[in-house]
């Protein structure tokens, strides 16, 4: 059985939300004489979903919104935000974010890392602090607070026609990488796309339903998130 939890797991906080409102709309229509189609859109669905989670279908889709570009030398590393915990860490996805903008400094990429922030008061600073210790005290720099990624790209282009910088590398997870890209180089930053490794689920080897529930999941939610960028001029 698949879990409303596996379902809406990667929609949050607006999962169990929607999962309301879908109820709600189903018992209504459950009244009235659409009846049946409800019977069709649960079983189109519960079908959708077995073919999602026990096949490779979407593996290859969900794929084609990965953008990686050859690296080259630039003036700063930059890493979106991931999640921050109550108590000031970085959730996984922050983590392999800013471990793998790290290592970019490290290697000679850049010689600055900038990070975008969700909170003024929870930046997740500490954690950050100890990480570019480990990496031989990397020079770190913070912009935002921002709410989405058009928001970073804003507050990183400004932070960069301040510097003067020209081009950038840019961390974020592989399955928004491609939209990321375009929504930097939309507000006319040049950027080299390198996405960060995934460790929740494998994009490329998927080896149990809960991996491809997640690509699945990833496929959906970036098309939409597209469109929604380009009704709003984002992209």
């Amino acid at each position: 059985m698949v879990s409303l939890k596996l379902l809406t797991w990667s929609w949050e906080p607006y999962g169990y939300v929607a999962a309301m409102v879908y109820g709600i709309i189903g018992g209504l229509v459950n009244c009235s004489r659409l009846r049946p189609l409800l019977w069709v859109v649960a079983v189109g669905s519960l079908g959708l979903i077995y073919v999602a989670a026990y096949s490779d279908v979407f593996v290859g889709p969900c794929n084609t919104l990965v953008r990686s570009d050859p690296l080259q030398p630039a003036d700063a590393i930059v890493v979106l935000s991931g999640g921050v915990t109550s108590e000031g860490k970085l959730d996984t996805m922050g983590l392999q974010r800013t471990l793998n903008a790290m290592e970019l400094v490290r290697q000679g990429w850049a010689p600055v890392l900038v990070r975008t922030t969700t909170s003024r008061r929870n930046t997740a600073e500490e954690d950050v602090r100890y990480l570019a210790g480990l990496f031989g005290d990397v020079t770190v720099e913070a912009v935002g607070p921002v709410a989405n990624t058009h928001g970073e790209a804003t507050a990183v282009a400004e932070l960069a026609t301040q510097r003067g910088w020209s081009r950038m590398v840019l961390v974020t997870s592989p399955v928004h990488s491609m939209r990321a890209s375009a929504c930097f180089e939309k507000v006319g930053l040049a950027v080299l796309s390198s996405p960060c490794w995934e460790r929740d689920y494998s994009l490329r080897r998927p080896r149990h339903h809960i991996d491809r529930l997640t690509i699945f999941r990833r496929w959906m939610y970036e098309p939409i998130s597209w469109q929604m960028y380009r009704v709003r001029g984002w992209l």
